[in-house]
């Protein structure tokens, strides 16, 4: 499955939107039984609504047998991510692949 790019914020502000998007995202994975794969580079701003997002995405993929890459993670992800020491949870794709 091609990378699903998420623009803008992930906070508590846009967490409807988001969920949405990514409910959206993960039921075609379902359907194509192919990892979520979530560009990240374009999220200007993440908080801890982004961030319990992105994790409820990672519990549902792993229910249905889905893994989470998370691609080209912008500095507002990452720094929540090592923050709560939850980034491994999460495959980190790289441009030529998984790392």
């Amino acid at each position: 499955m091609d990378s699903q790019k998420v623009v803008g914020d992930m906070t508590i502000y846009q967490a409807e939107q988001v969920a949405e998007f990514l409910r959206s995202v993960l039921g075609t994975a379902r359907e194509a039984h192919a990892p979520v794969v979530l560009d990240l580079s374009a999220v200007n701003e993440c908080d801890g609504a982004g961030l319990q997002l992105l994790l409820s995405l990672a519990r549902s993929a792993t229910a249905a047998g889905l893994a989470v890459r998370l691609q080209a993670v912008s500095p507002a992800v990452a720094s929540l991510l090592s923050l709560y020491g939850v980034g491994n949870r999460f495959a980190l794709a790289t441009e030529g692949g998984t790392a």
